[in-house]
């Protein structure tokens, strides 16, 4: 693997890690905001049905009450006790026994359960207040609003987090390459690259090149005029002695020089 790939990799891996932290710790909050907010739409919707249910208790109608309350899909049931005494009841699943002490208190009761189906739903006592009458814990409304609505905006906000993550870690593989183009480009040869020879009829037996004269090895360009190195089109900067050393290199492809010969020719 070469150096620009595992650079690439490692910055990638590491920017996936971070995006991956962010997305989990902001959909949590998300999350818990979103519980927060439909808990306190929920126990807003039992306050209404306590507030409408005293003006049906005369009457004993409860059909306009009702047809009110389970507009909304999610209501699976709704009941009405006054005095400890079962008014009204309606709902698309039974509702539940209470459990010891839920009546204790005058304050709303809200407690999470789930039906025989697993659908999840909150289960809400709120007080009920009749005109003339003393408060009494024996009267309450009961309300069981389905978690499905919730459920359904969770897995909403989780799939644009995941979105836009993905969109996210996209961009950043494109930034990272970029950057490892930049870093390490072609002009730096990688370690153990080797240079096929080039051709007889292109070689040069003995003597160096002219002055003026610009040697090629495939993409290799040693301008002996201005003492410069191209590889690949692109300037290679050598201090002097690295110039002559390539310049002498170069001058008879695929031989071997020795220690000799290199320190004569460069450091004599």
């Amino acid at each position: 693997m070469s150096p620009r790939v595992r650079f690439a990799v490692a910055v990638l891996a590491v920017v996936v890690i971070v995006i991956t932290m962010f997305s989990a710790l902001y959909l949590k909050r998300r999350g818990d905001d979103l519980a927060a907010q439909f808990r306190e739409r929920s126990l807003w919707r039992a306050q209404v049905f306590a507030d409408l249910a005293p003006r049906h208790l005369d009457a004993d109608d409860w059909h306009e009450l009702f047809s009110t309350i389970f507009t909304a899909p999610d209501v699976l049931y709704a009941q009405v006790v006054s005095s400890g005494q079962v008014r009204a009841t309606r709902g698309l699943i039974p509702v539940p026994p209470l459990a010891p002490g839920d009546l204790l208190s005058y304050a709303p009761k809200l407690s999470e359960a789930r039906t025989a189906a697993g659908r999840a739903y909150f289960d809400i006592l709120y007080p009920l207040t009749v005109i003339g009458e003393s408060p009494s814990p024996e009267s309450y409304v009961r309300l069981g609003l389905s978690l499905e609505p919730l459920e359904q905006e969770l897995r909403g906000e989780a799939l644009t987090i995941a979105l836009i993550a993905l969109v996210a870690v996209a961009l950043a593989g494109v930034v990272t390459w970029w950057l490892a183009q930049r870093l390490f480009s072609d002009h730096t040869l990688d370690i153990g690259q080797t240079q096929e020879p080039a051709p007889p009829q292109e070689q040069k037996a003995s003597s160096p090149p002219c002055v003026g004269e610009g040697l090629r090895e495939r993409s290799l360009v040693v301008d002996n005029v201005a003492k410069r190195i191209f590889l690949n089109g692109a300037e290679v900067k050598l201090s002097p002695k690295e110039y002559e050393l390539v310049r002498l290199l170069a001058s008879e492809p695929g031989r071997v020089f020795s220690n000799e010969e290199i320190l004569q020719a460069v450091w004599a």
